[in-house]
């Protein structure tokens, strides 16, 4: 298992450095997934093909969800991407009581310098449930967001939002506005990917280079840090495959809470769903418990080094978008008015907030509509905004709405 997240570890690292000098940024935003999916092939590819990630993100960028998310899972089926051959498949969740996530997550944040969220780079309800408790953090004492997706970020501290060169992953709407959150709220924004030579040893410097930007300055500051799949395991068993939340741990001496996001979360192909997954019922993210040992739910077992493990309901949809788009009211329903729109089908949506400005900036949200009978509507917050729709083509119309 260590050796496959160090693996997966540069790889990725290797994937985000390439898409960003593919120009992926200037591709982003101008093409419907009729034109994205072509570049997705039928054939299970290698899994170190970086070239995949492009078309995969780049329908997260535009809201179709469960359509990346489905062929990430077609194209990602090899063991380095499954969990469940190392699952205790016989688990018995009668044993176990589920308690609120959200409020067993904040009561350990009283008690911890640092928060480690992980995620799944082509999960955007990842990065929508820790937007959620971005403000309970603040009120708790945390000021810093130190985001592994992020290549610079002096000007996302500057701006108070993030643009489309400022990291690969940042460009899904979902990142953006955890970003945009979290700057609103007064946090200080965090780049500590390693870069260049230190990829050689990327999991020991992006520890380090959390430790030299917050904590050598700030020694009693509280930090979240949002890192990608197995970045966040504690396990210090085997010293040379130590990865970066266990480095931090070590550079530190503050004894992280981590948490795990990829795993209990459910699938389109259900195939992919971990093999627990159909026993468990809860309408909102829940942490598992045994009720004799009231130890935390692993999956892993013993391999696991994370301290607890969220579950996140099954994915329902609401107005033809994701349920948990709407959950905690961040966001409410904006219904598009199609009698307006005059371009041919299929079209892109794109809500850009009014008051950002320059180039490369990232939709608030974006969604795909596929004829006049598409009722997927944007997922907005109150405010002003300008949208702009535009079809394969390159025809554009852009209309600014004020939202209430």
């Amino acid at each position: 298992m260590k050796n496959r997240a160090l693996f997966f570890s540069v790889v990725i690292a290797f994937i985000q450095l390439n898409c960003i000098a593919q120009g992926f940024e200037r591709k982003v935003y101008t093409r419907t997934s009729k034109e994205i999916l072509k570049e997705i092939p039928v054939k299970q590819p290698r899994y170190t093909d970086h070239q995949l990630f492009n078309p995969i993100c780049e329908l997260l960028c535009i809201g179709e969800y469960s359509v990346s998310v489905y062929h990430y899972d077609k194209i990602n089926s090899n063991p380095l991407f499954s969990f469940t051959d190392s699952v205790e498949h016989s688990t018995d969740m009668i044993n176990y009581k589920a308690i609120s996530a959200k409020d067993y997550i904040l009561e350990q944040a009283k008690n911890t310098q640092i928060i480690i969220f992980n995620e799944n780079h082509n999960q955007s309800l990842n990065r929508f449930y820790v937007h959620t408790l971005l403000k309970s953090f603040y009120e708790l004492g945390f000021r810093y967001l130190a985001l592994e997706a992020l290549f610079t970020d002096s000007v996302v501290n500057k701006n108070k939002y993030p643009l489309l060169t400022d990291g690969f992953y940042i460009s899904d709407p979902q990142f953006a506005n955890m970003v945009r959150e979290a700057c609103s709220l007064g946090f200080r924004i965090v780049k500590y990917e390693a870069l260049g030579q230190q990829l050689k040893n990327r999991e020991y410097f992006q520890a380090l280079n959390i430790k030299q930007q917050i904590f050598e300055n700030d020694p009693n500051a509280k930090a979240i840090i949002y890192c990608g799949y197995g970045h966040g395991d504690e396990s210090e068993v085997d010293t040379a495959k130590m990865m970066m939340a266990a480095r931090l741990k070590r550079l530190t001496g503050i004894n992280p809470f981590t948490i795990e996001q990829q795993f209990l979360i459910n699938h389109p192909d259900h195939n992919y769903d971990p093999s627990i997954y159909g026993s468990i019922r809860s309408n909102y993210p829940v942490i598992f418990f045994n009720k004799a040992t009231k130890a935390p739910f692993i999956p892993f077992g013993s391999h696991s080094s994370y301290d607890v493990y969220v579950y996140q309901p099954a994915i329902d949809y609401k107005i033809d978008r994701p349920i948990w788009l709407f959950n905690e009211n961040i966001y409410k329903p904006f219904e598009i008015e199609k009698q307006k729109i005059t371009i041919a089908y299929p079209v892109l949506v794109m809500a850009y907030v009014a008051d950002e400005e320059g180039n490369f900036l990232i939709p608030f949200d974006c969604v795909e509509l596929k004829s006049k009978k598409d009722h997927k509507c944007l997922a907005l917050k109150p405010g002003n905004y300008k949208l702009v729709i535009r079809n394969d083509n390159n025809q554009e119309q852009i209309f600014d709405i004020s939202f209430k």
